[in-house]
């Protein structure tokens, strides 16, 4: 049996150490993981607005997600299109400028996430996307862009959809197209890596909603507080589970 690793809880607050732990449990290696989602750049690039237009499709079909959308997505701008009644989620469409704001958004981060060059745990990369999950919360407002507030069950639902979407695309690609073929073998590699950065997104995510036992304070050393069935970082053994039965079926 491998020695025990020691993690200081309190050094999750630290977003390198706590990216370095994510990687450390999901098994995802920088210098390997990281091409293999970068070399789908020339897949995925040209279908961009398709996957754009399925992914606001999907949140517009529920009025529950596309409430989200209708506060104006941009500071000193006409909350909506003329006509168009500010409470009514049925008028928004995937033409209105609402919507095209965010697509622009979703389009830069999956370009940002194909381009990136540096995984390490250091790497600027994750402030980004630890930035990303800060602005869903509604607590942050530039001169900019108003706040967006996103309950994080809509945001988790969506990582997943866009997990099995992408495992879509890359199961039919044909075995003789593209940059070096496209084996089984190469296509589970490449799903592997995307599944263990999607839980180091909805990581991301989540330390911004709920809080962690392990870094709490007062409340906790008093008794205000009983402890959770599960911490927000052990989101990542859910994601390790996950990839290894996915894995295993594929093999099977």
């Amino acid at each position: 049996m491998s020695k025990i690793q020691r993690i200081n809880p309190s050094s999750l607050s630290h977003l390198p150490s706590r990216i370095h732990y994510l990687h450390s449990f999901l098994a995802f290696n920088p210098s390997t993981d990281g091409p293999l989602i970068t070399s789908l750049k020339p897949l995925l690039a040209p279908l961009l607005p398709t996957l754009l237009d399925a992914v606001y499709t999907q949140l517009l079909s529920y009025d529950i997600t596309a409430r989200s959308f209708l506060p104006s997505q941009a500071a000193n701008t006409p909350s909506q299109d003329a006509g168009i009644d500010e409470k009514d989620v049925e008028a928004l469409n995937l033409n209105h400028a609402n919507i095209k704001h965010r697509k622009d958004f979703l389009r830069a981060y999956l370009i940002r996430l194909l381009s990136n060059r540096d995984w390490s745990p250091q790497s600027r990369f994750w402030e980004y996307l630890d930035n990303v999950g800060v602005v869903h919360t509604g607590q942050k407002q530039t001169a900019k862009k108003n706040t967006l507030r996103v309950e994080y069950v809509h945001i988790a639902l969506l990582l997943g959809w866009l997990q099995d979407a992408l495992v879509g695309v890359v199961m039919s690609v044909k075995e003789d197209e593209g940059d070096g073929g496209w084996t089984m073998e190469r296509k589970i590699e490449v799903l592997r890596a995307l599944g263990k950065f999607w839980w180091v997104q909805n990581d991301l995510f989540a330390r911004h909603y709920c809080e962690d036992w392990d870094l709490m304070g007062e409340e906790k050393r008093t008794g205000l507080l009983e402890r959770p069935a599960v911490k927000m970082t052990g989101l990542a053994a859910v994601g390790f589970v996950t990839g290894a039965i996915a894995v295993a079926f594929l093999l099977g």
